[in-house]
């Protein structure tokens, strides 16, 4: 098949749902890209190219972004939506749909839905990823500035109206998980959804053998992603401390591109890190003895929490960021003394630690391959398509 995926940003090892996805199909399959990116990213399209046919990248200044939000504010529109809205993206994908016939688009995240050309002949798959409702409506019960409150709120209910409307639009639509399709269908019990999870490459993301840092905790995450930076300050503030004062040598690294001036000043504590970006975050990951997902907002799967199981490390989250019941490898705790209480017994139990750390790395091989939720996509496709594999 030939296949175009539109996105609103450069499919990449951070954006590794379609990144993944992509890598997957290239081995059966032609995939085309066209994807925006704002000018502050540069080079992120380089390990793509190994695997799209071809990929068609349209910068957008931030600026250009902004005012564009800044215009819809009075508007139905959500801000994100606004945010990317791009008559140079319409016009590659209409360019590239001139020039090549299309068994399916594969059309990535709601930003994304303003990109598609009207009267598009090809069948369209929509990826809406995670519920984005949900998401902003956490974001305003927990912010407490009240701008940033505010905010949130009307986001949400604009994207409350917005997000089932622009799913009913389309035959298929997907998202990450069970939870999320049934916060979607709760808007709209019509709505026809499947769902297709996300996985982990097991063979990037592997245990080096690297020296071990025995009392080293270590987040992974884009720092710019507003739930990330609220759940690396709520643990340097409310659970390091407890840790600090049982085992004085505790670490607590904070891995991730773009931290906010809120995260960067956690580095001014006694034994914080925080790296901003990396290259490879796997040396990381591999020199820690825990990992934690701290989430209080949280949609979807979390991707650090798969990647920090498949690279042996038990990983303490909280409820709301859990993969669920008879995950091996995952302890949960909420409250801080819960969680400072799981880190600490783990650094004390070497044992414990390792064998929880060997049985995550092997559910995650078995259950959560890349390869096995392709498969899902390409079903998905044939039906769409009437190819059925």
């Amino acid at each position: 098949m030939n296949i175009l995926f539109v996105l609103p940003y450069v499919p990449s090892r951070i954006r590794i749902r379609p990144f993944n996805f992509i890598k997957e199909l290239s081995e059966r399959h032609n995939v085309y890209v066209v994807c925006q990116s704002d000018s502050s990213e540069t080079g992120l399209d380089e390990e793509i190219k190994k695997y799209a046919k071809d990929i068609c990248v349209i910068k957008q200044s931030k600026f250009k972004g902004y005012l564009q939000a800044l215009l819809a504010v009075l508007t139905p529109i959500p801000g994100g939506m606004a945010f990317c809205m791009s008559r140079k993206m319409k016009n590659a994908i209409g360019y590239t749909m001139e020039n090549m016939i299309f068994d399916v688009v594969h059309l990535e995240h709601l930003r994304a839905v303003s990109f598609l050309p009207k009267n598009i002949q090809a069948p369209v798959l929509f990826d809406d990823v995670d519920c984005l409702t949900d998401l902003f409506m956490q974001m305003a019960k927990i912010k407490k500035n009240p701008f940033a409150k505010i905010t949130n709120f009307v986001e949400a209910v604009k994207l409350r109206f917005y997000e089932p409307k622009t799913v009913k639009r389309f035959r298929k639509t997907i998202i990450t998980s069970v939870r999320e399709k049934r916060k979607l269908k709760s808007f709209n019990e019509n709505l026809v959804i499947d769902v297709i999870g996300n996985g982990v490459d097991s063979e990037y993301f592997k245990p080096a053998g690297r020296h071990k840092y025995p009392h080293r905790i270590v987040f992974n995450g884009k720092m710019s992603y507003a739930p990330n930076a609220n759940a690396v300050i709520w643990f340097a503030s409310n659970v390091f401390p407890l840790i600090k004062e049982r085992v004085s040598d505790a670490e607590f690294v904070i891995v991730g591109s773009k931290p906010s001036s809120a995260v960067k000043a956690l580095a001014k504590t006694e034994g914080i890190t925080v790296t901003g970006f990396v290259e490879d975050l796997r040396p990381y990951l591999d020199e820690s003895s825990v990992a934690v997902v701290p989430m209080r907002i949280a949609v979807g799967v979390q991707n650090k929490l798969l990647e920090d199981l498949a690279m042996g490390l038990p990983v303490v989250t909280t409820s709301i960021s859990s993969p669920g019941q008879n995950v091996p490898g995952v302890f949960v705790a909420d409250s801080p003394k819960e969680m400072a209480d799981t880190i600490c017994e783990l650094f004390e139990d070497d044992t414990l630690r390792k064998e929880e750390g060997a049985a995550a790395r092997e559910f995650v091989k078995e259950k959560c391959s890349w390869s096995a939720m392709t498969n899902k996509l390409e079903t998905i496709y044939g039906k769409l398509t009437g190819k059925d594999k």
